[in-house]
């Protein structure tokens, strides 16, 4: 009687882990969609924006490229963040957490040739990506140790 308890016993607490894992890594998505909102609006303001006047800029240099990519990159997270707080298909798929991490890491990258090619307090803004680049982290460890238990 005792071995036919257990299973029922262990199921229900395989529940609640379950839910815990996808309550704290859509807590995280959470924060990072609500944290990244204003950012977002702001990018895509400015790329309607400049896509009215692209006949007077016409990008002529790389960097204006590479803005407009970081912003439109930012744009998808902001999208990412959004579907892993909806549906918690999307918080178990690791996929938008590795995402994150690379564009986030891009981010870091741009600031810092940005600041040894010329130095300013616009180099703090490092904290920004680096603080999503650290719960973007959280979260696909969560995920990854939730995979390796729930397997085993």
């Amino acid at each position: 009687m005792f071995l036919l308890k257990l299973p029922m016993l262990t199921k229900p607490d395989m529940r609640n882990s379950i839910d815990s894992t996808i309550a704290r890594a859509s807590n995280i998505a959470r924060w990072l969609f609500f944290i990244n909102l204003i950012p977002t609006v702001i990018a895509g303001g400015v790329i309607f924006i400049t896509f009215n006047k692209l006949e007077q800029n016409s990008f002529r240099n790389t960097y204006d490229w590479i803005v407009l990519s970081l912003m439109l990159s930012g744009i998808a997270l902001q999208y990412i963040y959004c579907r892993q707080t909806t549906n918690t298909d999307n918080v178990l798929n690791p996929v938008g957490w590795v995402f994150s991490i690379i564009v986030n890491a891009i981010f870091i990258v741009s600031y810092l040739v940005r600041f040894f090619s010329a130095p300013s307090f616009g180099a703090l803004m490092i904290v920004y990506p680096a603080a999503f680049l650290v719960c973007s982290v959280k979260g696909l460890r969560l995920i990854r140790h939730f995979e390796s238990s729930y397997i085993s």
